[in-house]
C-alpha cells in the first residue's frame, strides 16, 4: 500500500467497471462526494511491442470539469487503474487525527480556510 503523508491510495471496488459513469466515492480532484463521473473519450493503447493492451476511458466530473482516466486491460472492463489515484485517510491513524483528516477532505471544497485548521489539528493530535 502506497502512503502519502498520512493518506493512502483508495482501493476502488474490485468490480468497478468501464462504462458511460465512473463510481467512485469522492472525485480525486475536487474530493467531492458522490461524483458524476461522465466519460468523454476512450481509447487503446499498447506497448512497443504490441503487448500490455490496454483500455482506457476518461471522464469528467460534472462538478470541477477535472478528467479521471480508468484503465483495464483489453477485453476485461474490469478497472485496474485510476489516475489520478482516489486517496484516502490510513486507517492506522490514531481515531482523532483521522476523524479530523476526513472532515478536512469533506470540508475542502467549501471551506478551504477550515480544512486547513483540521488538517492542523490532526497533526498537533498525532504528535501528543
Amino acid at each position: 500500500m502506497i502512503k502519502i503523508d498520512g493518506f493512502r491510495i483508495k482501493n476502488f471496488p474490485a468490480l468497478t467497471e468501464l462504462g458511460q459513469q465512473l463510481i467512485l466515492a469522492r472525485c480525486p480532484h475536487c474530493s467531492v462526494d458522490q461524483p458524476s463521473l461522465f466519460q468523454c473519450a476512450k481509447f487503446e493503447t499498447s506497448d512497443f511491442q504490441d503487448g500490455s493492451q490496454r483500455t482506457w476511458v476518461a471522464y469528467r466530473c460534472a462538478r470541477c470539469g477535472g478528467v479521471t482516466t480508468a484503465g483495464a486491460p483489453k477485453g476485461n472492463n474490469y478497472v485496474k487503474e485510476i489516475y489520478p489515484a482516489p486517496l484516502e485517510v490510513d486507517e492506522t491513524l490514531p481515531d482523532k487525527a483521522k476523524d479530523l483528516l476526513e472532515q478536512a477532505i469533506d470540508s475542502s471544497i467549501n471551506a478551504p480556510s477550515g480544512a486547513v485548521m483540521l488538517t492542523a489539528s490532526s497533526i498537533v493530535t498525532t504528535h501528543h
